[in-house]
């Protein structure tokens, strides 16, 4: 008798251990398919940040050329504000 009680728990912990073990496989399988669906999101992210990327590097480029335009402009119209500010201080002292 007490050998049928021992194989009747081992048994019945084996089934368990069969019904866990089946519970992960199907966590596993659902895992899987979640992971999947992420990376195809994720390739399709990549694509569209490579993408905004080409379309602002031209913006990026226009911005950097107006900014040294302006610092162009601004030097000579400084330097043209500086000379006049000389030659009228001349003509008045003359």
């Amino acid at each position: 008798m007490e050998n049928k009680e021992l194989l009747d728990k081992i048994y019945n912990k084996v089934e368990k251990l069969v019904e866990q073990l089946n519970d992960l496989n199907i966590t596993v399988a659902k895992q899987e398919i979640n992971l999947k669906d992420h990376m195809r999101r994720s390739d399709l992210l990549e694509e569209e940040v490579k993408l905004l990327d080409n379309r602002i590097t031209p913006i990026e480029d226009h911005v950097k050329f107006v900014g040294s335009v302006t610092k162009v402009c601004g030097t000579l119209f400084a330097s043209a504000s500086a000379i006049t500010a000389v030659v009228e201080l001349i003509r008045f002292f003359k």
